[in-house]
């Protein structure tokens, strides 16, 4: 009987260092991944502000531009659209991270629940089977012999 007893105690607390573990671990992550998606996000913020600061100076130089054909006018828009260019792809090199600290942010919820409930489930199936097989008969047997002794 001692080990069937021990087996329920053992299955129970595993249950609940399990669901701890789930609940600590995974969204202790989950903050440390919304850090970053934040970061990210106000740093391709910043991009798109030089981004469209970019733009309005092109559209300024050929709005006051008498020749848009010009040496100096051209090497003026190829050197704004080479910055564009970078900023943009540096936009959308932000936006992937960003997608993919969310799709991270999700799995970790997503195992951190699974965790918890698969922690809370063998917790109370260990507690259940020790009470109804062991400590419950246990119980009747004593009531028995007190029982019996008194009459």
């Amino acid at each position: 009987m001692e080990a069937v007893d021990n087996l329920y105690k053992h299955m129970t607390i595993w249950g609940v260092l399990l669901m701890l573990f789930s609940l600590a671990y995974p969204f202790s992550q989950v903050h440390k991944f919304n850090l970053d998606a934040f970061e990210i996000q106000a740093l391709a913020t910043l991009d798109m502000q030089l981004q469209e600061r970019l733009q309005e100076q092109r559209q300024e130089i050929i709005g006051q531009a008498e020749d848009p054909e010009s040496a100096s006018c051209r090497e003026q828009l190829a050197r704004i659209d080479e910055e564009l260019l970078l900023i943009t792809a540096q936009i959308e090199s932000r936006i992937d991270r960003a997608d993919y600290q969310l799709y991270v942010i999700s799995l970790y919820t997503k195992f951190g629940i699974a965790g918890a409930l698969i922690g809370l489930i063998s917790a109370l199936l260990g507690f259940r089977l020790w009470y109804v097989r062991v400590q419950k008969p246990q119980d009747i047997r004593w009531h028995e012999l007190h029982h019996d002794s008194s009459a």
